[in-house]
């Protein structure tokens, strides 16, 4: 099956990466996006974008210990990704934050782990003078840079 995102998606996505890229400490986190596999046990997941700590195997298909994961939202999936998608991360104990992003507006639904639980409603980040704060990375990245060339 062919992955048909739109340009905007694409832009949030990679301008996301890039911005990860140059904040996180590479010395012991990267982050990719589309296409890499996270196992969650019934099913095998492929979100937008996957962080985790180095070294990685770089022979390996899949994440095997993710720290962040974040998914931009197409029309076809938003369902899945507020839902069962967002079930699924919770329970791998690895993971810290699930981010969830608007492909057309500077907004941002922020799940981050709690004293061992993510909570049920999500922090909601909107405009592009807010900052996305990923606490378990020691983070913080402008909306105005992961929304740049698409909220105008």
């Amino acid at each position: 099956m062919m992955v048909r995102v739109t340009w905007g998606h694409a832009m949030v996505t990679s301008n996301l990466v890039a911005a990860l890229k140059s904040s996180l400490d590479r010395d012991r986190y990267d982050a990719v996006s589309e296409s890499f596999a996270v196992n969650v046990g019934a099913s095998v997941r492929f979100p937008d974008i996957v962080i985790q700590r180095v070294p990685i195997d770089l022979k390996s298909l899949e994440a095997k210990a993710p720290i962040v994961i974040a998914e931009v939202l197409s029309p076809g999936t938003a369902h899945i990704d507020f839902s069962e998608k967002r079930k699924e991360y919770f329970s791998i104990s690895t993971l810290d934050a699930y981010v969830i992003l608007s492909p057309d507006e500077p907004q941002v639904w922020l799940w981050q782990r709690l004293q061992g639980d993510f909570p049920l409603e999500p922090e909601i980040v909107e405009g592009t003078d807010a900052y996305l704060a990923l606490a378990a990375l020691s983070v913080e990245i402008p909306l105005a840079e992961i929304y740049r060339g698409v909220s105008r």
